[in-house]
């Protein structure tokens, strides 16, 4: 296992709050995340200064990202939600905030695993229903590697994939790897016209 420093997805972490206020560790620790070294406050101003749209928490309960989307929608970040858990969709209809951009797991499964495209559908139809016909950019991911399940995703209601263990891959082969995965998953998305890549 890797320590939470080296697991990309704990980079755009926050720290867990208590009594709303951000811990915050007294010494820098080789284990910390970026949050955790520099409270909410500090992240948030980190991301800002790199110019970063947007942050993703998927290890922290639903209700703590709802709370820190409201934080980081006041400084003109967007909070990508991280949704997997059923129970949570009750949580969506009363949102504090319009427009939410929401990732839902698309199965029971550990990134790149295989994609089901029957329960992906299934879990997108479930969310826009706990919407309560609010608006809502729903991103799909777990499972989705590229065109083929972008294109699988199309009889969905879905705005866009996330496409993760794919795009890493090829970032470790360089630039050029990249781009051909985008564009191939550019053409999928543009030959159906409703998913965005």
């Amino acid at each position: 296992m890797q320590p939470p420093s080296a697991d990309p997805t704990r980079a755009s972490a926050w720290p867990r709050c208590s009594g709303g206020s951000p811990t915050r560790r007294s010494s820098p620790s080789p284990t910390a995340t970026p949050a955790e070294e520099l409270g909410q406050q500090g992240l948030l101003q980190t991301c800002l200064d790199a110019d970063v749209d947007a942050v993703l928490m998927p290890e922290h309960s639903f209700a703590e990202q709802i709370q820190a989307a409201t934080a980081a929608r006041r400084v003109g970040l967007e909070q990508v939600l991280f949704i997997h858990l059923e129970k949570d969709l009750a949580l969506l209809r009363d949102l504090p905030f319009a427009d939410p951009v929401v990732y839902v797991q698309s199965a029971d499964l550990q990134t790149g695993g295989t994609f089901d495209p029957a329960k992906a559908r299934e879990r997108v139809t479930e969310l826009r229903e706990a919407m309560g016909g609010r608006d809502a950019h729903v991103l799909v991911g777990f499972g989705v590697r590229g065109p083929d399940e972008v294109e699988l995703l199309v009889d969905t209601s879905a705005d866009g994939a996330v496409i993760g263990t794919t795009l890493v891959a090829a970032a470790g082969e360089g630039e050029h790897a990249v781009r051909r995965l985008v564009r191939s998953v550019r053409r999928a998305a543009e030959r159906e016209d409703r998913v965005r890549a």
